[in-house]
């Protein structure tokens, strides 16, 4: 256990924070036991600082937990301060913690050595003295409050009071007095350290310290009654200091320097006796005649000697308390004592009291926002009230100065007004001088309006001032004006009685005011002359509506109006318009709003041309001007219409009315800046090119009115209050219209808009590029240049805070905001900014130690929040469009010369040689604890300026680096920071991850476990961030005060920004340091802990809980994709079980729902949360294991539900459309991964998806969310096709959702590709989802489209949306485009092959085929369909080749569902390519690769359909081509079977290809690889050029081997179309032999590969061979074999038909014919025993496929394998063969019947 010595106490300075509510520490409780706790300290007051004594001294060294180097420390401050020993360890300790900008190795390395000993002692010495003040400020504060009911410490601190307001006013007056007489401390009694330079600090700080006791006795004695023994004592006490006067000190120091300190004393001593006075209570018993119930008339020995001082006093300083004395005696004494009275009282004029009065106001002013300041004014207030009830005013001195005093004790104080016009009921006190004003209304107002205005402060009162002048109580004229026959006299002439009514002439008679019949009026003789003072009411602002009339009215000479108090009279009544309007506001009933409205609003109007007509002065009213600027400003400001829009979907601009008549009126009189009338279409064009192409204003900016007055009269006289009136004016235009959009509004409300904003435009400009940059320059007047620079910091905050770039809601102001930005990018303006936060903290605490409430102060640390706040703007938006500059930039121009760097960024990232730079400056006021906005906005800084800079924030800080981790952890880990500073700072830190790994490694300190064994892995270091962040979330802390739900988020976020990162280094050490027990949990249970919510789905997806449940939910995420199973942490597993034994994954699932569903009605910011959960969901559900098919189940249907719910709401926003892609990538991976029968209810799920389709075909898509919401419909089709193969059950009907999802297909294709320019058509977004569309159309086609019924219902709506005819066109346009070599090439070939891959499957089926020949692009398509392959681009490109493979599959389809119809075109196609298809059969001896073999395969495939039924169009319209093609089909028939002949042969032939390619380095070309390896096979032994099988084939010889018998099979069948019909030759006698070309040569040897020759008799049997043997084995495939079996039926029947012709041909001759009947009769009775022998032993039959493999319809699919066209889909014939007997008959019959 910690010694007591070691247990620091908390710093006063930080309780302060507390109780005025600046800390982290809101709870009521908490705030009332920290108050408990330091209750004896506040009631001991300063004493609570013990002198330094040897005990103490004693006890500190003999503390061993003090190491030796603090005690010397401390024993010295001990000395120097003469303060308690324990307790100057306790402040250095505190000093160190809270004050030293260091880390704590550089304090101990600063305290071990001597010499730096002295400068501790003063920086030490000035934190002690704050924490003697703080005290007594906390002390005061409590002292202030605790009465307050509306303070919501109001409790807390009464308790406190009570506990200690019995002793606590004695304890603190004999503290001051001790302190006042004490003397200066000497070097002999504070040691050698006491230098005489610091006797002015000790000095100035007792001066301080009693100023603040006086303050506390002062505002205890407002709440509490004094004493007359007590005021006595004072009243003693004072007398012998003189009053502040005789001060000790004034004998060390210079009176210069105490001069101000003294002179507040005096105030502060005149305060506390006058409050003790109670006059407010004597005025009351004057009221009621009960003077003698007064406390100074009961206690008569306490007034005779109190009279006695009073009486004697002739200070001058001292007349206040001298006319507050006056007063009592006058009320307290009979009239004997009037002569001493009046002398008295006659001594108090000489002193100037009212000037005495000013300046005690002047000490407090109403913007220093303190309490003391507040219950002076109210002082003040109860003694003038009590002087004006006890004598005349014209007994009081001069009346000018005694309303000066009252008003400005009046103004600027809401309660003052209030009490004033609570006395006005009563009809006394002050009040009497605003009646008395009143009275010489309307010949002299000048008072009255002077009282108006200082009353006016607060929505009571202003609302009372314009009742009061709505109704005036009297209406004067002078006495020469006024006739005696209408009056009668009363009163002995002194009043006078009107007999008839009349009319007072005012505003040079043109108006008029009525009194009455039998108005009484009062003859006075004022210091204006005798006037008439009728008692009459009179409507005080139709009256001044008339004065402004007649202004303008008047046609003088401008100077006139100045010397006729034309200005001044306006001024004044503008004054109090202008008061009245700034609170309407406030004003809580709307009526009353209106009816002030209504008033003034006149006044408004005449604003206008009042500038107009007064700007032609020779020095024109600058005040007035202001003023008028102010009241339009304020007018603007109080338009309750403006939140009143009828609609919120439809705001309309009529609803801002002022604010157009406002500005209309402002443009009118050409008092704005303004530009040329195509301003905004030029800031327009400009918004639009990148930051650093905008060097200067898109159009020239005229200075207006305004600009002539800055420039030619404000400036030269260095008075500014015009800039400073238009400044407010700009920030009320751009507060209101900022965040407006087009789509706010009614269309016909664009043009008014644009206009507002095309005059509102220019002046902002005109402030920030003219005035802004130069503000600082200017003359005199540095406190109003210092508003100017602040208001315009203000202006750009208020821009920039709004402005997004990267939204799709772009607002009126979007290209305003642009060009400033621009401005204060690449202009000198940021130099301002970077001027004014590089204000050194220290700057600021000096001025805060001088007072916390100061105006300096505040208007400082306003300046600084606000230039931290523009900085912060400026570089989230400049790195925002360098970024999306340089993502927009081409690959040639994307060189680093291509984006410039802005002036900003040169600044930033430019070394500094002198003095710190602006990162070390900005991380000071992470030392700043007095307003937490600083620190949380120097972090934001910090953290953008990580982002945007390319720079090291470790090393611009360099060896203060540590002392910024030191403050950022300490003020992490503090229980009373705020939740602000905290999350800024886990910000920062997870940034850092990203941005600053030397930053990164610092803050997570990572150690080795054993420095002797690195092995042993890292764990964390004392100063490690992690555990910190551990500590904020540990389990027990959570859900309580200390962690806000925000608090929480970013602590995770943190966490997980090191999985996203990857650290594995700080994983481990995190693991580490979870399992070492320093945790009383896993950090797994704390972390995991918001999972396990009970609270219900809705309220969490509504919750900031939901934020932090996605981070947690993407750090589960990385934990399974990263870790391997052997390396997951074991602490995780138990938990996770937990997880799914709770139900806890359907409970989140079901809020993804409840997130989608409220998604439409949210902002752009709680959009960004829900989306960040939906990501998180998704990375944890696709990591996670989907075993369970139940909970898959309820996966699917959940996130179904939420896809439904996002496309009803489409047009909310941008951000549906992001979670429609997240959703539906999600649901269309777990289809993907789902196992068969997961989906088990069709109906519903294809009702559901039925549901989202008609949803989405409503959706009319905006311009900005259009590309997204068609990449979810092209998705969610793609999800229909998923859902069919899961759900195939037998066969599935055409119902409606299979008919909503092609109609919605077909739609979004005509909008891809009909609604949209070249480059979005052209685009890579939208040719792949033009792709997935096509691909979703065949699926539904394929799935459907066989039934004719269904066919015609298809073919019906494709026809409908004109599909067909798009997608011809989109597809000549892609082979039109084979030549353009981007990275676009192979997708454009993907839509492409994706496009013909639909046509084959439509051209299968007649209707189609027909309406595809109807679009008229088959010519077209015929010609571009050569690019595929004479273009060099598309050449070197295989899938352009897939492209030409499939348009010859496209024509074959045609012609075998057209016939004749189509004939012309397919001819066409092969004389358009008759060179191509030669070299495609001639490339099939020399190149066995799958794609010559396909294309040999789809080649012969046509020529087998044109050869069948067309072939005499075909040898008539393309002899040639015919005969050549012939030639090589003959000989590509032999060169098939020579190598299916020889398959050992064949398969090392493409092992040497394969490996002569890999050693070589230039490649063998493709027409020769295979052929130079045979010729080195040839070369072979014999046994390697046998025909026995392969015993262990490899797959590309089985793909080789399956090529080369398709191809023989269509050769065969391409024979059989040319040969004779068997049963016309057989039995036709008359036949024409010659008419048939005989195709095979009459010779029966084995086809040779040495040679390519025309095949024989021999070939056809030895592909009955070849065919048989494949048929006959039982290790084939069922394509395979298929193919073999249409190959052998085809061979038999061409070598039957061909003998057949040879027999009956005459030019073939005897001996040929021989020949053939008896070899050929042997060949086929051979083929016939083999037939016959496997019949009998397999007992079996397998029936030959009556069609050639060229009949197949099923086109090549993208890097597929060679297409199963010829696979036999009736039987596997994998273990019995056995030919039909029906062929065997055939041949047998003709062997016998013909051959024999």
């Amino acid at each position: 256990m910690a010694s007591a010595v070691n247990q620091i106490p908390l710093c006063f300075q930080e309780l302060w924070r507390i109780v005025v509510g600046k800390s982290s520490i809101k709870d009521l409780n908490s705030v009332g036991s920290k108050l408990e706790k330091h209750t004896s300290s506040l009631e001991k007051c300063l004493k609570y600082f013990k002198p330094n004594t040897q005990e103490a001294r004693t006890r500190l060294k003999n503390d061993k937990d003090v190491s030796e180097d603090w005690k010397n420390l401390s024993m010295k401050i001990s000395e120097f301060l003469d303060l308690d020993a324990v307790q100057a360890y306790h402040t250095a300790s505190q000093f160190a913690t809270f004050e030293f900008r260091g880390s704590k190795e550089k304090f101990n390395k600063t305290l071990s050595e001597e010499r730096n000993h002295l400068s501790l002692l003063g920086r030490i010495a000035e934190f002690y003295f704050s924490e003697r003040l703080y005290l007594l400020r906390v002390l005061k504060h409590v002292l202030s409050h605790f009465e307050d009911q509306d303070h919501k410490y109001q409790r807390e601190y009464a308790e406190v009071v009570n506990a200690i307001k019995a002793n606590i006013a004695d304890e603190v007056f004999k503290q001051y007095e001790k302190e006042f007489l004490s003397e200066i401390p000497k070097a002999e009694t504070r040691g050698k350290s006491f230098a005489q330079q610091v006797v002015i600090p000790f000095a100035m700080q007792a001066i301080k310290e009693q100023r603040e006791m006086l303050e506390i006795l002062f505002v205890y004695y407002s709440h509490f009654e004094m004493k007359p023994d007590v005021l006595l004592k004072y009243i003693k006490s004072f007398k012998e200091q003189g009053f502040g006067a005789g001060h000790p000190l004034l004998e060390a120091i210079d009176a210069s320097v105490l001069n101000e300190s003294l002179t507040r004393l005096n105030a502060l001593q005149q305060l506390i006796v006058i409050e003790g006075f109670d006059m407010e209570y004597l005025q009351r018993l004057a009221e009621a005649d009960s003077v003698g119930e007064h406390k100074m008339s009961v206690n008569k020995r306490e007034f005779e000697e109190l009279d006695k001082v009073f009486c004697a006093l002739t200070v001058p300083c001292m007349a206040p308390l001298l006319l507050a004395w006056t007063t009592i005696r006058y009320q307290v004494l009979s009239e004997d004592d009037s002569d001493v009275t009046q002398k008295l009282g006659e001594r108090v004029i000489e002193h100037k009291v009212w000037h005495r009065i000013n300046s005690i106001i002047d000490m407090y002013p109403p913007e220093n926002n303190c309490s003391a300041a507040k219950t002076i004014r109210e002082v003040l207030r109860r003694l003038l009230s009590c002087v004006t009830h006890s004598f005349h005013e014209e007994t009081l001195g001069d009346h000018g100065e005694l309303v000066e005093a009252v008003t400005k004790v009046l103004e600027n104080s809401e309660t003052v007004a209030e009490s004033f016009w609570e006395d006005r009921k009563r009809g006394n006190g002050l009040h009497l001088l605003l009646l008395s004003a009143a009275g010489y209304f309307p010949l002299h107002i000048t008072p009255l309006m002077k009282f108006l205005v200082s009353v006016s402060s607060g929505a009571k009162s202003s609302y009372e001032v314009f009742s009061f002048v709505g109704c005036l109580p009297y209406v004067s004229e002078y006495l020469t004006a006024r006739g005696t026959e209408d009056v009668e006299s009363i009163d002995d002439g002194f009043y006078w009685r009107l007999l008839a009514g009349k009319n007072v002439s005012i505003a040079g008679g043109y108006h008029h005011i009525k009194i009455g019949a039998g108005s009484v009026g009062q003859l006075i003789d004022s210091q204006i002359g005798a006037i008439v003072q009728w008692q009459s009411e009179a409507d005080g602002w139709k009256a001044f509506r008339s004065e402004i009339e007649n202004v303008l009215r008047y046609r003088g000479q401008s100077s006139d109006l100045e010397v006729l108090g034309y200005v001044d009279l306006a001024a004044m009544i503008y004054g109090i318009v202008e008061r009245v309007l700034v609170h309407v506001p406030k004003y809580e009933d709307e009526a009353k709003k209106e009816r002030v409205l209504d008033c003034l609003e006149p006044f408004i109007e005449k604003v206008f041309p009042l500038i107009q007509r007064l700007i032609s002065m020779v020095n024109p009213p600058l005040d007035l001007f202001a003023l008028c600027i102010q009241c339009v400003t304020g007018f603007l400001k109080c338009d309750s219409r403006q939140t009143q829009a009828p609609s919120p979907l439809a705001p309309l601009l009529q609803n801002h009315r002022i604010l157009m008549a406002v500005v209309n009126g402002m443009v009118r009189v050409q008092f704005l800046p303004f530009s040329d009338h195509n301003f905004l279409e030029n800031l327009e064009s400009a918004a639009k090119l990148p930051l650093h192409y905008v060097s200067k204003l898109p159009a020239t900016i005229h200075q207006g009115l305004y600009g002539q007055l800055l420039t030619n009269v404000e400036r030269p006289i260095g008075r500014y209050s015009i800039t400073v009136a238009m400044l407010d004016f700009i920030l009320a235009v751009v507060e209101t219209t900022v965040s407006w959009r087009y789509e706010d509004f009614l269309d016909e409300d664009e043009h008014n808009l644009k206009v507002l904003i095309s005059h509102i435009a220019p002046s902002v400009l005109f402030f920030l590029k003219e005035i802004f940059p130069t503000f600082d320059q200017w003359r005199f007047d540095p406190d109003t240049t210092d508003r100017i620079g602040l208001k315009c910091l203000n202006l750009c905050h208020m821009v920039l805070r709004t402005y997004n770039p990267g939204s799709d809601a772009a607002t009126l102001w979007s290209p305003i905001q642009h060009t400033i930005l621009t401005i204060l990018t690449h202009s000198h303006s940021v130099d301002i900014i970077l001027k004014l936060i590089s204000t050194p903290v220290e700057h600021l605490h000096a001025l805060i130690a001088s007072g916390p409430t100061s105006i300096s102060a505040q208007h400082m640390t306003e300046a600084i929040r606000y230039g931290f706040s523009v900085l912060n703007n400026i570089l989230r938006l400049e790195h925002d469009a360098l970024s999306s500059q340089k993502a927009a930039a081409s690959p040639k121009n994307s060189s680093e010369d291509s984006v410039q760097s802005s002036h900003l960024h040169t600044i930033l990232a430019a070394p500094v040689s002198v003095g710190p730079n602006l990162v070390s400056l900005v991380s000071g006021y992470l030392y700043h604890r007095y307003d937490q906005s600083l620190p949380c906005m120097a972090l934001s800084l910090l953290r953008r300026i990580s982002i945007a800079v390319p720079m090291s924030l470790h090393a611009s800080l360099g060896q203060d680096v540590s002392s910024l981790r030191d403050i950022l952890l300490y003020r992490l880990r503090s229980k009373i920071e705020g939740s602000d500073l905290k999350i800024g700072i886990l910000e920062f830190l997870t940034i850092s991850v990203q941005t600053q790994p030397g930053l990164l490694e610092l803050f997570l300190d990572l150690e080795a476990v054993d420095k002797d064994k690195p092995e042993k892995g890292l764990c964390l270091g004392e100063r490690s961030c992690l555990s910190a962040v551990l500590e904020l979330i540990d389990k027990e802390t959570q859900g309580t005060q200390s962690l806000s739900a925000p608090l929480q988020a970013a602590c995770v976020k943190f966490l997980s920004s090191l999985w996203v990162d990857r650290r594995h280094s700080a994983l481990k050490a995190l693991r580490t340091y979870s399992a070492s027990g320093k945790l009383k949990t896993s950090f797994w249970h704390s972390l995991l802990l918001p999972l396990f919510s009970e609270n219900p789905p809705r309220e969490i997806a509504q919750s900031d809980l939901l934020e932090t449940a996605a981070h947690i939910l993407n750090t589960l995420g990385l934990e399974n994709f990263y870790t391997t199973p052997s390396g997951k942490d074991p602490a995780l597993e138990p938990i996770m079980k937990e997880f799914a034994a709770k139900d806890r994954y359907n409970h989140w699932s079901k809020v993804l729902v409840c997130v989608c569903k409220t998604l439409p009605r949210l902002n752009s910011i709680d959009t960004t949360s829900r989306l960040m959960f939906l990501t998180a969901w998704r990375i944890f559900v696709l990591t996670s294991k989907l075993d369970d098919t139940a909970r898959l189940r309820k996966y699917i249907d959940d996130i179904m539900m939420a896809v439904n719910a996002l496309v009803e709401d489409i047009e909310a926003h941008s951000g549906m459309a992001t979670a429609l892609n997240l959703t539906s990538s999600l649901l269309l991976t777990l289809l993907n991964r789902a196992p068969e029968g997961t989906l088990t209810d069709y109906d519903a799920t294809m009702k559901t998806f039925s549901d989202v389709v008609r949803n989405t075909e409503k959706v009319e898509s905006r311009i900005d969310s259009e590309h997204a919401v068609l990449y979810f419909r092209a998705i969610s089709i793609h999800l229909f096709k998923t859902l069919h193969k899961k759900l195939r059950i037998g066969k599935m009907e055409f119902n409606r959702s299979v008919s909503d999802w092609l109609r919605l297909s077909c739609k979004t294709l005509r909008k891809y590709h009909s609604e949209r320019p070249d480059d979005d058509i052209n685009s890579k977004a939208n040719i792949e989802t033009s792709r997935l569309l096509v691909q979703s159309i065949r699926e539904v086609f394929s799935a459907y489209g066989s039934e004719p019924e269904t066919l015609s219902c298809w073919l019906k709506m494709l026809m409908e949306e004109c599909t067909l005819n798009l997608l011809s066109s989109r597809l000549l346009r892609l082979m039109g485009s084979t030549h353009e070599d981007d990275d676009k090439n192979g997708l454009r070939a993907s839509l492409a092959t994706a496009i013909l891959n639909l046509f084959c499957d439509f051209s299968r089926h007649c209707d189609p085929a027909l309406a595809l020949l109807k679009t008229g692009t088959l010519p077209e398509f015929c010609l571009k369909s050569v690019n595929t392959y004479t273009d060099a681009v598309a050449a070197q490109k295989k899938k352009w080749n897939g492209v030409y493979q499939l348009s010859i599959v496209l024509m074959q389809n045609m012609l075998d569902s057209l016939g004749h119809a189509f004939l012309e075109h397919a001819l066409d196609f092969i004389g358009v390519h008759n060179d191509r298809i030669i070299q495609c059969l001639e490339a099939v001896n020399f190149h066995q690769s799958t794609a010559v073999l396909q294309e040999a395969t789809f080649t012969t495939a046509l020529l087998s359909s044109v050869s069948k039924s067309f072939v005499r169009e075909w040898r008539f319209k393309l002899p040639r081509l015919y005969q050549v093609c012939l030639e090589n089909v003959l000989a590509l028939c032999h060169s098939c079977v020579a190598m299916l002949l020889r398959p050992r042969l064949l398969q090392e032939a493409l092992e040497m290809s394969l490996t002569s390619k890999k050693q070589s380095n230039t490649p063998i070309p493709p027409s020769l690889a295979t052929q130079h390896s045979l010729r080195q096979t040839s070369v072979m032994s014999q046994k390697t050029l046998s025909q026995d099988e392969v015993e262990d084939p490899t797959p590309k010889f089985l793909a080789v081997r399956r090529g080369l018998f398709a191809i023989l099979a269509n050769c065969l069948a391409i024979f059989g179309h040319l040969s004779p019909d068997l049963c016309q030759i057989l039995l036709d006698q008359g036949i024409d032999a010659e008419e048939y070309q005989p195709l095979l040569a009459v010779a029966f040897s084995t086809p040779s590969l040495d040679q390519v020759s025309m095949p024989t008799f021999g070939t056809v049997i030895n592909a009955f061979n070849v065919a048989w043997k494949v048929i006959s084995q039982t290790n084939n495939s069922a394509d395979l074999i298929g193919v073999a079996t249409y190959a052998l039926d085809a061979a038999l029947l061409v070598a039957i038909s061909q003998g057949t012709l040879l027999l009956k041909h005459p030019q073939v001759s005897q001996r040929d014919k021989q020949r053939l009947r008896r070899e050929l009769g042997d060949e086929l009775v051979a083929c016939l025993r083999t037939a016959n022998r496997h019949s009998r032993l397999s007992g079996g039959s397998v029936t030959s496929p009556h069609s050639s493999p060229s009949d197949s319809r099923t086109p090549l699919k993208a890097r597929s394998a060679l297409l199963k066209q010829f696979c036999n889909t009736a039987a596997q014939r994998q273990h019995s063969v056995s030919i039909d007997r029906g062929m065997l008959d055939l041949v047998d019959l003709f062997v016998k019947g013909v051959l024999r």
